[in-house]
């Protein structure tokens, strides 16, 4: 039987989703396995983009970010079984008539300790003022008041800061920006603080923050504590992304051929195929995510 979230966390994220947001609701009765069970199984079917995909802390379900044509192309947070199947919950805007305002709740990320994290935006259909941008955060398992952070125009343009990663470092919230850098938000903070970077960050790993070199053939760690900088894997052919967990490294080439290694073992990369983007490893390495044609595939590894 597929692993639902608990109770707890159901609550916690009603919480989370104060404002515009709607609560978690669960959908209709469906499948509790991939309509087409392979390895890999497509996890999804949505006309749409389903994308962005995080693992929850103990691997039983994820997290991801689904366009829904029904909803006029909101983006809603979906929350998925392992095993594939139907979604358990879904959050989305209150209503699918709020008038003309795209809302998008966007690349989530969960934290070891049950908290998530994710870039909510309303976008105006016509001409006019952003009617939100911000970083919502909050835990599965207790019920505090969220934190939610506003982002900052770019004034010299006048343009909204667009988010295109978020991250967890420890208790620490990372993310990146289009144009505007990347930044850490720590436990409590309300103003994210620049962080130096040479390209955007890609992952995280033992409390460092990984990215490529500016040939983008040498994967890199800055430990955000001292500022050292050291080398995790070079490679052959240039990189687009990166996923870390379990000492497996789950990478995409500039093909979007998909590879896992194990850095340690100095094996040979195992190519699982193309084309593929967005990889994410399961908290155990077991398992992989990853996007391809606008749907989540999931590699069961060996």
């Amino acid at each position: 039987m597929a692993a639902r979230l608990p109770g707890a966390a159901i609550a916690a994220l009603t919480v989370l989703a104060c404002g515009h947001e709607a609560t978690f609701s669960t959908p209709p009765h469906g499948s509790r396995q991939p309509l087409a069970p392979a390895n890999p199984a497509r996890l999804t079917y949505n006309p749409a983009n389903d994308g962005q995909a995080a693992w929850l802390p103990d691997g039983s379900g994820l997290v991801y970010a689904a366009t829904r044509l029904d909803r006029r192309s909101d983006v809603c947070l979906h929350v998925l079984p392992a095993e594939g199947g139907s979604a358990t919950n879904i959050l989305c805007s209150k209503s699918e008539f709020e008038g003309d305002t795209i809302n998008r709740f966007e690349h989530p990320a969960v934290s070891a300790s049950g908290e998530v994290a994710y870039w909510r935006v309303g976008i105006p259909r016509r001409l006019g003022n952003i009617n939100s941008n911000e970083i919502a955060a909050g835990r599965f398992d207790t019920l505090p008041t969220p934190r939610r952070i506003g982002l900052p125009r770019l004034l010299e343009f006048g343009f909204v800061v667009r988010i295109v990663a978020i991250r967890w470092l420890g208790d620490t919230i990372q993310f990146d920006s289009d144009s505007a850098g990347s930044y850490l938000l720590p436990p409590g903070a309300t103003t994210p603080v620049a962080v130096t970077r040479q390209r955007p960050f890609l992952g995280v790993e033992a409390g460092g923050l990984l990215y490529l070199s500016d040939d983008r053939l040498t994967l890199l760690r800055l430990d955000v504590a001292t500022g050292d900088t050291t080398v995790v894997r070079a490679f052959s052919s240039q990189i687009r992304n990166v996923s870390f967990a379990a000492n497996r490294l789950a990478y995409v080439e500039a093909d979007s051929s998909l590879f896992v290694v194990e850095p340690a073992t100095g094996a040979a990369p195992q190519r699982l195929g193309r084309p593929f983007v967005q990889p994410a490893l399961s908290p155990d390495g077991r398992r992989l995510i990853a996007e391809s044609a606008g749907d989540l595939w999931l590699f069961v590894l060996d």
